[in-house]
């Protein structure tokens, strides 16, 4: 199994990684294909942060203002994963969302290995679909 890992520096990524908070771990390999992006945690943050392949996608195709919005939000999930206002959703073994404006952010928190995996993000019409 190859693993390739590129690590950039905190200047790469705007809307997380500038304000000093995090570093960035771009991670491709075969059997791990959910784990695509992950943050590092800093300043004793709980929780590490990984995307999704597709959510990563999404979140990059968005207009800067509601990109920078959703990855501050995204961001707060790394000391509280399940915030006030954030919802369970029904039907779903461990699925939560977070609303950033008219964007959602579905996630899901594994409590054993300090992760928070963000699933899919988009505008509040689509993001219920195909879930």
């Amino acid at each position: 199994m190859r693993r390739k890992e590129i690590r950039q520096d905190r200047a790469s990524y705007p809307s997380l990684a500038s304000a000093g908070m995090a570093t960035c771990v771009i991670s491709q390999s075969p059997l791990a294909a959910h784990c695509v992006i992950c943050y590092i945690p800093a300043w004793g943050m709980r929780f590490e942060i990984r995307f999704k392949a597709s959510a990563w996608k999404a979140l990059q195709k968005l207009d800067r203002e509601a990109r920078g919005r959703l990855a501050l939000a995204i961001w707060g999930l790394a000391d509280d994963p399940r915030p006030p206002g954030s919802r369970k959703l029904t039907g779903a073994e461990s699925l939560y969302r977070i609303r950033v404006g008219s964007y959602r952010v579905i996630y899901q928190v594994r409590d054993d290995v300090l992760v928070v995996l963000v699933v899919k993000l988009a505008h509040r019409r689509d993001v219920y679909r195909d879930l």
